[in-house]
């Protein structure tokens, strides 16, 4: 009875604190920005999100084609199976996911298509998405899953950013303005 009870607070008292830890994470939104998963920020620049992408450097799990949802008991590594239950006991549920759907194991040749000639190409079977339910120190996790032998990279969600006009200042400037029109510089 005791025991249950102390599980009870123990459970309350993290719902509360992640609560009081989630209400300071702004999200990072910027003119032309997109990214993979939500990425936020608390007041020191720190950076959490729900979505941690990594490469294994060998067959990690047996999976058909086609197949997105990883089922843990299949993976190889005893060792990563553990280092998986320590990053849901310290970061909470997450499932992990196939990020190339039909890449599989050993496609490393292709035919190139303008010379006909087989080419070696990138493994991108091995590359897997931990998708947190709640936002968890980014860097922290990529840190923990780099250390392990096993893994090639690991890195929080992408940023990029759409280029809709030049960032050129003199294209917005009206004087200038006519130089660009002139050899066509939006068309190019």
């Amino acid at each position: 009875m005791k025991k249950r009870l102390n599980i009870k607070i123990v459970l309350i008292l993290t719902v509360i604190l992640n609560g009081l830890l989630f209400g300071q994470l702004t999200l990072i939104t910027e003119p032309n920005m997109v990214s993979e998963a939500n990425i936020y920020e608390d007041e020191n620049g720190t950076r959490y999100s729900e979505l941690v992408t990594f490469k294994f450097k060998y067959k990690m799990v047996e999976m058909n084609r086609g197949e997105v949802n990883v089922d843990e008991k299949k993976i190889l590594y005893p060792a990563f199976k553990q280092l998986l239950s320590s990053l849901r006991n310290q970061f909470g549920n997450f499932s992990i996911t196939k990020s190339v759907i039909d890449a599989q194991w050993g496609d490393t040749l292709a035919i190139n298509k303008r010379t006909n000639e087989l080419v070696r190409v990138n493994d991108l079977s091995q590359i897997y998405r931990i998708i947190f339910e709640h936002p968890v120190l980014t860097e922290q996790v990529v840190n923990i899953l780099q250390a392990d032998p096993n893994v090639e990279y690991a890195e929080g969600p992408i940023i990029a950013y759409l280029t809709i006009s030049p960032n050129d200042p003199w294209y917005l400037d009206e004087n200038y303005r006519w130089s660009f029109d002139v050899i066509n510089a939006e068309g190019a």
